[in-house]
């Protein structure tokens, strides 16, 4: 079994037991509303994807690939780091997975 195969049971696993669907897109999603504070309702689409983009940056920030702003705001806020471009796709794609394997991980322990 290959570490991307691991990955993605490892992901389908998650998004059982969270009752959420299990690709990328729905994970930065609920990453995001997590990470924001606010719950869930209804999103317009610009929120959505500003939630998604949240949860992606949250991910990335660990890897110091996004830098966290100090704003008045009580929702994370964070910029690109000039001095570290994004790897290719299919590496960020990976990156992100494993991120989100970790997060979840994370949480779910201290539940």
């Amino acid at each position: 079994m290959t570490n991307n195969q691991t990955l993605d049971d490892q992901m389908a696993t998650i998004a059982n037991r969270m009752d959420i669907e299990n690709d990328l897109l729905h994970f930065l999603f609920f990453i995001g509303i997590h990470e924001s504070g606010q719950g869930f309702k209804q999103y317009s689409k610009e929120e959505k994807l500003d939630l998604i983009e949240l949860g992606s940056a949250t991910l990335l920030s660990r890897h110091n690939y996004y830098k966290a702003i100090e704003t008045k705001s009580s929702v994370p806020y964070y910029v690109a780091n000039p001095d570290l471009p994004l790897p290719g796709t299919h590496e960020t794609e990976l990156l992100l997975k494993q991120e989100i394997v970790d997060y979840f991980n994370d949480k779910m322990t201290s539940l």
